[in-house]
């Protein structure tokens, strides 16, 4: 008896078990569920850029020397002709000093020598004239000497006196003559002597040139770009101390890796994502130029790679964004217009073909799928669903397999 009723209580507990797992199984799987839309699908490229104007010049200074005051800082605007850095011209203006001192004290060496040989020549000259006048007069006394003694008048003796004091003073006229010709050479030569003084003041034009170049003047108007440059700093003839560019000419420049430029062209959208004061600012632009030319880049782990330079205009920026900036830039690198996508998540795969989970009349059916186009999270289906169809987000959830209710 009590076997029977053993055998009973286990029976009765095996339509019990069988009756569970049939209510089970009959029971419907909680999925959730994504709706197949169509959409334009875009798939976007994302690079570092940067801020720059196609319109600008480069500042430098005219000499070597240290800085002693800077009148503007980087970012500031400035114009044409300002002051940017004053340099220290002690050394300069002692050269110039020392050579203004030479100058004059040569002019007054000429001046003082001048002064003389003309005192000297007027003394010389009325000296020559007072010899003239009286060998002239000595001259006559000879010529009646020499009347006289033809007439036998005087005696031979009286005749050469008078010769020899006429040829006395013709002879010392004539040296008074030599050397009053040589004080007027003298003074000639000094009068037009000026290549000392020419010289001294070719080195002095230059040197005031030279302090001239001390105050760096901007040569254009602008924005003042990559200067950091301060007070007790040393700036070398010509070398880049700023950059100064024009404001209202911006464009954004990137590099693109060459397998992601292959598609792109002039005046192709883009959109552009500046980061100010910790806050993310949109804005849309086009793309300007893409270079014919791949160029080796270094990136940040230190692998070269090929990249492709392309400048963006964007449209309006705001005022404080200025040359310089950091900009990330989204190219599209692949769209379809009114396309079927999914995330990728809810395919799996057996083989080479490709599955998801369709929710039919409250059943999951198992749908072989075709795709094509796809972005970092979704894939684009280009058979086997349609606009409507209910897509199981999660194949992955215990207990789904084809023909499994679900709700």
């Amino acid at each position: 008896m009590k076997k029977k009723v053993r055998i009973g209580l286990i029976a009765v507990f095996g339509v019990i078990c069988i009756a569970v797992a049939i209510a089970y199984a009959m029971k419907p799987l909680t999925v959730d569920i994504l709706k197949a839309t169509q959409a334009d699908i875009y798939d976007y490229v994302e690079e570092d850029g940067a801020i720059v104007s196609d319109q600008s010049v480069t500042l430098s200074a005219k000499t070597t020397a240290q800085v002693s005051a800077a009148n503007f800082e980087n970012g500031d605007l400035v114009r044409e002709g300002d002051t940017v850095l004053i340099l220290d011209d002690t050394a300069i203006q002692s050269r110039i000093d020392q050579v203004t001192h030479q100058i004059s004290a040569m002019s007054e060496d000429k001046d003082f020598n001048l002064v003389s040989l003309k005192y000297q020549i007027s003394q010389q000259k009325i000296a020559v004239d007072q010899l003239k006048e009286e060998a002239a007069y000595v001259g006559s006394q000879y010529d009646q000497a020499q009347a006289l003694y033809t007439a036998g008048a005087i005696s031979e003796t009286a005749l050469t006196d008078a010769k020899q004091r006429y040829d006395s003073l013709q002879l010392t006229t004539k040296q008074n003559s030599t050397a009053l010709a040589s004080l007027q050479a003298q003074y000639s030569e000094i009068l037009n002597a000026n290549s000392g003084i020419a010289t001294l003041e070719a080195q002095l034009t230059s040197l005031e040139l030279e302090k001239s170049y001390t105050a760096v003047q901007a040569n254009a108007e602008g924005l003042l770009t990559n200067f950091d440059i301060h007070v007790g700093d040393y700036v070398t003839a010509s070398y880049p101390l700023a950059s100064i560019v024009n404001p209202d000419a911006y464009k954004i420049e990137t590099y693109v890796l060459t397998e992601d430029a292959y598609n792109l062209k002039e005046g192709d959208a883009v959109d552009l994502v500046i980061k100010r004061n910790g806050e993310n600012f949109d804005y849309k632009g086009e793309i300007y130029s893409v270079a014919p030319n791949a160029v080796e880049t270094v990136s940040a782990l230190g692998l070269a790679e090929k990249r492709v330079k392309v400048l963006i205009s964007p449209d309006t920026l705001a005022e404080d964004v200025k040359v310089g900036y950091d900009v990330k830039v989204k190219f599209i690198s692949e769209f379809q217009l009114d396309a079927i996508a999914i995330p990728k998540t809810s395919i799996f795969y057996e083989g080479d073909d490709a599955f998801v989970f369709k929710k039919v009349e409250g059943k999951a059916v198992l749908t072989k799928i075709e795709t094509g186009m796809e972005t970092d999270s979704k894939m684009v289906v280009t058979s086997g669903l349609t606009d409507g169809d209910e897509i199981i987000k999660n194949y992955k959830i215990a207990g789904l397999e084809n023909g499994k209710r679900v709700d």
